[in-house]
């Protein structure tokens, strides 16, 4: 029997590849034996090309993506030097816009490009045993609701730390012109809502945390709605999440009334803002009504159940750095958990490249690096705030620093580029040290260098700290002050005075634990705002625990 391996390249660890396992249960055949396997961006192309001949397979096939393009392409090269006879084939998001372009640069060494979903075209290549006179494989696919369920028992050995892929359809009803859905032979199909449910059902047993709805718009049909009443009714106490990108002006009353059922903690919603410039949505076909836009988005984030990611794209056609700003800032007082800011990608086969005045780089990611609207270094700068935002705001482990940061500015935009250039400029913060305790010290020298409440801004770190590391003090978090409100606690306990401590059934002997932290603030400023009529809070080693202690 011979060996076809499947290679998936995830960007991280917690990625899994869901379409290779849609090609292993989809397309099997006595005469092959269908292996998978998962590699990381971080191992190097010898490892990876290692475990291949160790395999010795007969014919190997790629899952491309712009994150994995080049690492695709050397290993490809280097095995063609090693035994040209092994067969090669490659298909994803990468390979659609070949499927005119036979002698394309991209891929030259591969046998076989497959183009769209590829259960049909891997079924046909299998059947003619990999010798076929075109190169370029592109066959129709049955419709969505009649391809198999993708994952196995086994799989799960492998995947109870990683994100699970599921969809419950295929397409997008929207055509908007930066995304491989508009093209034409992109059709919008559903999963029958019964299969959905046995499905789920299935993937809930398993020992996983988050279910991914890759749905590109999981909202697009209103009887998806029946989906989450289903959760709601089954899974509430299983410990699971569930993702979803939705389109909010999409939401409906309907929609709300089962919404305000949703458990804390069971959902979360990724929403494509993408800009607030009524031009620039018009410029790449994308339908929005904005008011309504936002009082969607207004009436979730109002919901406290669900946590609400928000999307914005820079680099979009008619779009300037004072516009986007400006997106940015009202975007950022809707108070959702999460904004990501991109930068536009010209993903190869997307309507979008056609558009002049765009300039844009011509290997992945394909990043866009300016246009007629927004130079090069605004771009860097947004770039640069963008990767602050995530380091220090996304994260939440700087909430109440944040808030007090911002309170010194107009432009919430502005205070997060001013920190990230200090931070990636001038304090220069590398991969390495992308720990809580140097992104605060980072951000109290950026912040001294510029208030005069520095000592403030120590009790916000100080606090931060607390509430989110498991950590002792790092040394510029140390204080004389907390230094002695900790032996007056211990003395405290020592003498009974357990009159004094508002906790949840703590028990005080483990006060002498290592990482238990003492806190009193600094400044009165800091203890009339947050603490009250308390002194100080002891943070127990496992978070999970305070103590609140009065005077």
């Amino acid at each position: 029997m011979k060996t076809v391996l499947l290679i998936a390249i995830n960007s991280r660890y917690s990625q899994s590849n869901l379409a290779l396992r849609y090609l292993r249960e989809n397309c099997k055949h006595d005469n092959y034996k269908i292996i998978l396997h998962e590699f990381t961006i971080k191992q190097t192309v010898k490892s990876i090309i290692d475990y291949i001949i160790s395999v010795k397979p007969y014919t190997i096939g790629f899952s491309a993506y712009i994150w994995n393009t080049k690492i695709i392409e050397d290993i490809i090269t280097t095995l063609k030097k090693i035994d040209p006879n092994i067969i090669m084939f490659i298909g994803g998001p990468e390979t659609y816009s070949l499927k005119s372009c036979d002698n394309a640069e991209i891929f030259k060494d591969a046998d076989y490009i497959v183009i769209g979903h590829g259960e049909s075209a891997f079924s046909f290549l299998l059947q003619n045993d990999f010798n076929v006179k075109d190169r370029i494989i592109s066959i129709e696919t049955e419709h969505f609701s009649l391809i198999k369920f993708p994952y196995t028992d086994e799989d799960f050995e492998n995947l109870s730390n990683k994100y699970i892929y599921y969809e419950s359809s295929r397409g997008c009803l929207f055509k908007c012109l930066y995304c491989l859905s508009s093209c034409n032979d992109q059709k919008l199909e559903f999963r029958d809502l019964q299969q959905v449910k046995a499905e789920l059902d299935y993937l809930v047993e398993k020992n996983i945390k988050l279910i991914k709805f890759v749905d590109r718009t999981f909202n697009a049909n209103p009887n998806h709605r029946e989906i989450w009443k289903y959760i709601i009714e089954n899974f509430s106490q299983s410990g699971k999440k569930f993702h979803f990108e939705i389109y909010a002006e999409l939401l409906n009353e309907d929609d709300f009334k089962i919404l305000k059922l949703v458990p804390d903690n069971l959902f979360q919603f990724e929403i494509g803002i993408q800009s607030l410039n009524k031009t620039t949505l018009q410029a790449v076909n994308r339908k929005s009504n904005l008011s309504l836009l936002k009082s969607n988005i207004i009436k979730l984030i109002a919901l406290r159940k669900i946590h609400i990611h928000l999307d914005l794209i820079a680099g979009l056609p008619e779009e300037d750095y004072n516009s986007f700003v400006q997106g940015f800032d009202e975007v950022y007082k809707f108070e959702a958990n999460h904004i990501q800011i991109g930068i536009l990608k010209l993903i190869p086969g997307i309507a979008l490249r056609e558009f002049a005045n765009i300039k844009y780089c011509n290997t992945p990611p394909y990043r866009v690096m300016s246009t007629n609207k927004i130079s090069e270094s605004e771009l860097e700068d947004i770039l640069i705030a963008s990767s602050g935002n995530d380091l220090v705001v996304n994260s939440l482990n700087f909430a109440i620093t944040i808030s007090n940061i911002m309170k010194h500015y107009l432009s919430p935009f502005k205070a997060i580029l001013d920190f990230s250039k200090f931070l990636f400029c001038e304090y220069s913060l590398n991969d390495k040290q992308r720990d809580i305790e140097n992104i605060g010290y980072g951000l109290y020298r950026w912040y001294s260098k510029n208030f005069d409440d520095a000592d403030y801004i120590l009790d916000c770190l100080r606090f931060d700290f607390c509430l989110v590391s498991k950590n002792k003090y790092p040394e510029y978090l140390k204080s004389e002050k907390c230094e002695a409100f900790k032996k007056k606690c211990i003395t405290m306990v020592s003498n009974q005075k357990k009159d004094v401590i508002d906790s949840q059934s703590v028990d005080l002997s483990r006060l002498k634990f290592r990482k238990t932290k003492y806190f009193v603030p600094n400044t009165e400023e800091f203890l009339e705002q947050y603490l009250g009529q308390y002194e100080g809070i002891i943070f127990f080693e496992d978070g999970d625990l305070i103590a609140l202690i009065t005077e």
